[in-house]
């Protein structure tokens, strides 16, 4: 055998194995039915084994050495010759074997399994195709260039301070010039952002109802302006205190009393109605609008009274949930759907669950808490004070500085965070609302410092136990000090770790432990009080089944158990555990730029822009200088963007199907240009292209390959060139195309395919290798 100098076996020089090796007990047991035989034939594809040698009584996993992705081919063949059986992953685990899917099959089908006919199989069902009316060009050019005026007038909020302050002086830089515009943009900003968003959002909401709707025409337009200005709004600072939902009132939503919503992620307001005493989970979404099949869909999403709706949840438009109904954590409401009056659902998509977090289950036990309003004011003030002072650093300075300033505030602001259940409207109470909002600054001030070496530094600082070698990327929603992740744990881009759970005006608080070499998948959910045991893992988007054994995989909102897993490529530990000084410096230097690179070129794009300002507002009139600037800002934002695609060509280049370590250069390199486009490119001109037809050509310069008439309302986009978008296709709000993933320490990254006219629904991760 061919060794490695670690004295493990070199499996690059070994040859392609010519078969899966399958595990035969017994005789084999070939097809006696129609299905069986289909799905066996299927089976054999999925894993690689010649057909008959499987038996239908041999297990896809423990015999046949099946995993997850081979499962997933399987079932998805299995949906495309049966689209009326309904399959998911989920049944192929509870059914797997060829004997006991197609048994499930045959009942699906409301048919028995007929005999096989000499005659050879049933030619598989195909889902056909419907040709759809999309909106003609001249429509869609109209939207568009309404969209540009709407995206000027909202930086022309900022630039006309901007460009009053530069014509006074005549362009001549001086102290005066200086202290005006540090006196006056930052109060133009606060207006814009406090005073404008709710007469604009009430404004868009005429004639927005509940109904059906072509892309691109009238109501499509006013529901992309309300989104982008509650993004604008101070929902986020407001989330969480009892003021938001006065706010909520005031853009048009209905609000009952004594309600508790700590997510900002409400789309349109004024089709929301939530009743009294309801609570809201962080990161939940309520939906009322989607966009598929070339039509804009509006349905009123409603939370009954005393209702609960889980952290990082969704509720699709027209779902409800009804009294005192429960829909737990990470659990979806599809279109339409309901949580029946005293019901507790949970899943994706959401069914009847006979378990709730045991957390919620000591709140709902106890009385409904008296609320207090005042100590709100004062701390809501404080943190607006903090982020505001934040924003005025830039590069490594700014950096440092905002590590500084938010850990600051919160050890004078936050003793200490205790476990257990407590009224939301105590002082552990609004402790815990400014941890959420100190961590949520961090999340935007210094996002570019999350994903690398010093992320484990930054969470120290802020309480949390981190042990040696872990990799933490972008946490959401936790209380750092009661959190614990082992040596060499590893937590993936917005994982929620120990969310707290508020309802009825109590907040229930937990440790949650991350377990030596345990792996947290990218966008999973582990509940408050959860232990991830050593050597675990939980898979992407997967909610963590409370305790998780030692060296078990869990995936799936409910949590499936895979009983085996794809094997990463093999490497030295020296490139996945251990890495060498030498590598632990040159990252460092790496992620150094990556952390710091981001501000300095925004900081550099903006003195570029004011420089041009000055030039032009040397004997002009305000008007011109009003109409001018913010197109010079707009450039400015456009040369951030075109420095982040020219960064990508140069460091990277074209990116290909490829497997690395994660202590390997190119790694390195990779999360380099990712975090130039996500924490400069993005948030300066990219997040505000979301929902128009301006988005697709950008993203072409970083390399994805997109069709015409495309709908884009994401920028999760990481390995560009790996992404395929056909025609025709929608992607919606928050759909992470997920190009790679970090299992085992290894990066594994491979192409992402939507085909003509798919849709993507709000939140969706589509996996590498995956075709829709």
């Amino acid at each position: 055998m061919p060794m490695l100098t670690s004295g493990k076996v070199d499996r690059k020089q070994l040859p392609e194995p010519g078969a899966r090796l399958v595990l035969v007990e017994g005789d084999v047991v070939a097809a006696r039915t129609t299905i069986e035989q289909e799905v066996a034939a299927m089976w054999a594809e999925a894993l690689g084994v010649p057909v008959q040698d499987l038996s239908v009584t041999a297990d896809f996993f423990t015999a046949l050495s099946g995993h997850s992705l081979a499962a997933a081919l399987a079932v998805s063949q299995a949906r495309v010759a049966y689209p009326a059986a309904g399959l998911s992953i989920a049944d192929l685990y509870a059914h797997p074997t060829v004997e006991a899917f197609a048994g499930l099959l045959g009942e699906r089908l409301d048919e028995a399994p007929a005999p096989v006919q000499e005659a050879g199989p049933n030619e598989p069902l195909r889902m056909s195709y419907q040709p759809r009316s999309w909106p003609n060009r001249l429509r869609r050019l109209v939207t568009g260039f309404s969209q540009a005026a709407l995206i000027y007038l909202l930086v022309s909020l900022v630039g006309l301070p901007v460009a009053v302050a530069y014509t006074d002086y005549d362009g001549s830089l001086s102290a005066d010039l200086m202290w005006e515009l540090v006196t006056w943009v930052p109060i133009a900003y606060l207006a814009a952002r406090w005073v404008l968003p709710v007469p604009a959002i009430r404004l868009f909401s005429i004639g927005v109802r509940p109904g059906n709707y072509p892309m691109w025409g009238r109501v499509h337009l006013q529901t992309w302006a309300i989104r982008r200005l509650m993004e604008l709004s101070p929902a986020t600072a407001l989330a969480g205190s009892p003021m938001f939902a006065w706010y909520l009132r005031a853009l048009g939503a209905r609000v009952g009393k004594r309600c508790h919503i700590a997510t900002a992620q409400l789309g349109v307001p004024g089709l929301i109605d939530i009743g009294d005493d309801a609570s809201i989970g962080y990161g939940a979404h309520l939906q009322p609008v989607s966009i598929r099949t070339g039509r804009v869909s509006l349905e009123r999403v409603s939370i009954a009274d005393r209702a609960f709706v889980g952290s990082s949840s969704l509720v699709a438009e027209g779902g409800r949930i009804g009294v005192d109904g429960v829909l737990t954590e990470h659990s979806v409401i599809s279109p339409g759907g309901c949580v029946p009056d005293g019901e507790v659902w949970g899943g994706s998509p959401a069914t009847a669950a006979p378990t709730v977090n045991p957390l919620l289950e000591e709140i709902l036990v106890r009385e409904p808490a008296p609320q207090q309003w005042m100590v709100w004011w004062s701390m809501l003030t404080h943190g607006l004070l903090v982020g505001f002072l934040a924003t005025l650093l830039a590069g490594p300075l700014y950096v440092l500085s905002a590590c500084a300033v938010l850990g600051l505030a919160r050890a004078v602001v936050v003793d200490s965070t205790p476990e257990g259940v407590f009224a939301l409207a105590s002082p552990i109470g609004v402790q815990r609302w400014f941890v959420d909002k100190i961590f949520e600054l961090s999340l935007v001030l210094t996002n570019s410092l999350f994903a690398t070496l010093y992320t484990p530094v930054w969470l120290r600082l802020l309480g949390a136990k981190i042990g040696r070698g872990s990799e933490v990327s972008t946490l959401a929603h936790v209380d750092p000090e009661l959190l614990d992740i082992a040596d060499e744990g590893f937590v993936a881009d917005m994982a929620h770790v120990g969310s707290a759970v508020c309802h009825r005006g109590y907040l229930a608080m937990a440790r949650t432990v991350v377990g030596s070499r345990a792996f947290v998948g990218n966008a999973s959910f582990v509940p408050a009080g959860s232990s991830l045991q050593p050597d675990s893992l939980v898979g992407v988007h997967t909610l963590a089944p409370g305790i998780v054994p030692a060296g078990t995989s869990w995936l799936g909102s409910p949590a499936i158990y895979l009983p085996h897993r794809q094997e990463s490529q093999s490497f030295d530990e020296r490139l996945t555990f251990n890495p060498s000084r030498r590598q632990v410096i040159e990252r460092g230097v790496f992620e150094f730029f990556r952390a710091t690179a981001p501000a300095s070129i925004l900081g550099c794009s903006v003195y570029l822009a004011l420089i041009s300002v000055s030039q032009v507002s040397r004997g002009q009139p305000y008007p011109v200088v009003a109409v001018l600037t913010p197109l010079l800002l707009l450039a400015g934002s456009c040369l951030t963007v075109l420095l982040s695609v020219a960064a990508k060509w140069v460091i990277v280049g074209d990116y290909a199907q490829r497997v690395e370590p994660l202590w390997s250069r190119f790694v390195r390199k990779s999360e380099l240009v990712t975090g130039l486009y996500e924490a400069a490119a993005v948030p300066v001109l990219l997040h505000m292209l979301c929902g128009t037809p301006f988005l697709a050509p950008v993203l072409r310069l970083f390399g994805a390959r997109i069709g015409r008439r495309v709908y884009l309302d994401t920028t999760y986009f990481t390995e560009f060139d790996l992404v395929d978008i056909g025609d025709d296709v929608s992607v919606g709000s928050g759909v992470s195309l997920q190009t790679h993933l970090f299992e085992d320490r290894v990066m594994k990254m491979s192409t992402v395919t939507l085909q003509d006219a798919s849709d993507i629904g709000d939140r969706a991760v589509v996996l590498y290798d995956a075709v829709v």
